[in-house]
C-alpha cells in the first residue's frame, strides 16, 4: 500500500499490535460466551471493536480474523460454530507468530475475557465461574499484575457462596480499566468512572501466595498485629531473606500490616502500597503480601 493511501488510517500497527488485536479478540469471545449465549448489547460490543480495529491498516493474519468476525456479526448473532471457528483462527494465528511470550499472551487473554464480561453491563454468575477456572488453570501466571488482583478479588467474592451486587459492581470497576472501550460501544463510561469513585480497589493482596525467603528482598508497611518491624526485619533474615525499609525495583514482596488496615474489603491504602502497585502494573515482579499469609509461611 503507497504511503499516500496509509493516511487515511489512524495507526499502521506494528507485529506486538496486531498481535495484543488478536489475544484481546480471543478473550473477548470467550468472556461474551461464558454463558453460552451472544447477547445483544455483546454483539453490539463486539461489532464496536471490530470496526474501530479496521479502520486501522494491519497486516495478516488479523485482517483475516476481522473479517471472519464480521461475516459471523452479520445477522446480529454468533453460533457455537462461528465461535469455534474464530477460537481456532485466533489459536492458530496466535502459535504462528512469535512476537510475545506465552505468559504475556496470557495476560492480553485475560484482558479480553474481562472486556468481554464487562460488554452487557452485568457479571454474571457463569463468567464469575469462567473466570474462577481460567485462574486456576493459568496458575503459572502468579506474580503478574493483575492475575493476583483477580485470584484476590474472586476468592473473596465467592468465600461465603453467595454474590451480592455490591460485589458485581466491584467488579465491573475492576475489569473496566482492561477494557479496550470505544465511544459507540456499550460500556459506558459515566457509569464505569462512578464505580471507579465508588470502590477505590488499589493495592490487592495476593491470596495465599508463595512466599521464598532465600535471595528475595523484603519490605514492610502498615502496623503489625504481633511484632516490631525491626522483629519481621530479624526473622526475614534469619530465613535468608533480606530487608529494606524503602519501595523500589529491588523488592519481591511487601508486607501490609494487619492491624487497622485489613487488605480486603477491598483494597489497602498507603504511599507504599501505590508505589508497589504502580511497579506491579508497569511489569514489575513485586507481590503484595497480607501479614496473614506472611506468619502462615513461617509457623
Amino acid at each position: 500500500m503507497a504511503t499516500k493511501e496509509l493516511s487515511q488510517y489512524r495507526i499502521f500497527q506494528t507485529q506486538h499490535e496486531m498481535e495484543k488485536a488478536i489475544s484481546t479478540l480471543h478473550g473477548m469471545i470467550q468472556g461474551m460466551s461464558c454463558d453460552r449465549y451472544f447477547s445483544p448489547e455483546e454483539v453490539s460490543e463486539l461489532k464496536s471493536w471490530v470496526e474501530c480495529h479496521k479502520k486501522q491498516y494491519h497486516p495478516e493474519p488479523l485482517n483475516s480474523l476481522l473479517h471472519l468476525v464480521s461475516e459471523a456479526l452479520e445477522d446480529n448473532k454468533i453460533t457455537q460454530d462461528e465461535f469455534d471457528d474464530i477460537c481456532w483462527a485466533c489459536d492458530k494465528a496466535l502459535k504462528k507468530e512469535k512476537a510475545f511470550d506465552p505468559s504475556t499472551i496470557a495476560l492480553q487473554v485475560l484482558h479480553g475475557i474481562m472486556h468481554g464480561a464487562l460488554a452487557d453491563g452485568y457479571i454474571s454468575d457463569d463468567e464469575i465461574g469462567y473466570l474462577q477456572n481460567w485462574i486456576y488453570d493459568f496458575d503459572f501466571l502468579k506474580g503478574s499484575y493483575p492475575y493476583d488482583e483477580l485470584d484476590s478479588l474472586i476468592t473473596s467474592i465467592l468465600s461465603d457462596g453467595k454474590i451480592t451486587s455490591e460485589e458485581r459492581d466491584i467488579l465491573k470497576a475492576f475489569f473496566s480499566d482492561f477494557a479496550l472501550t470505544d465511544p459507540n460501544g456499550m460500556i459506558k463510561p459515566e457509569e464505569i468512572n462512578a464505580l471507579k469513585e465508588k470502590y477505590c480497589l488499589t493495592g490487592i493482596c495476593a491470596t495465599c501466595p508463595e512466599i521464598i525467603f532465600s535471595d528475595h528482598v523484603f519490605c514492610f508497611t502498615g502496623i503489625s498485629s504481633r511484632c516490631s518491624r525491626k522483629d519481621i526485619s530479624e526473622k526475614v533474615q534469619e530465613l535468608g531473606g533480606a530487608y529494606i525499609d524503602r519501595v523500589s525495583n529491588k523488592i519481591d514482596y511487601l508486607i501490609i500490616g494487619n492491624n487497622g488496615n485489613p487488605c480486603f474489603a477491598y483494597s489497602c491504602y498507603g504511599r507504599k502500597v501505590e508505589q508497589a502497585v504502580n511497579m506491579r502494573k508497569q511489569g514489575g515482579k513485586i507481590i503484595l503480601v497480607h501479614e496473614n499469609d506472611f506468619w502462615d509461611e513461617i509457623e
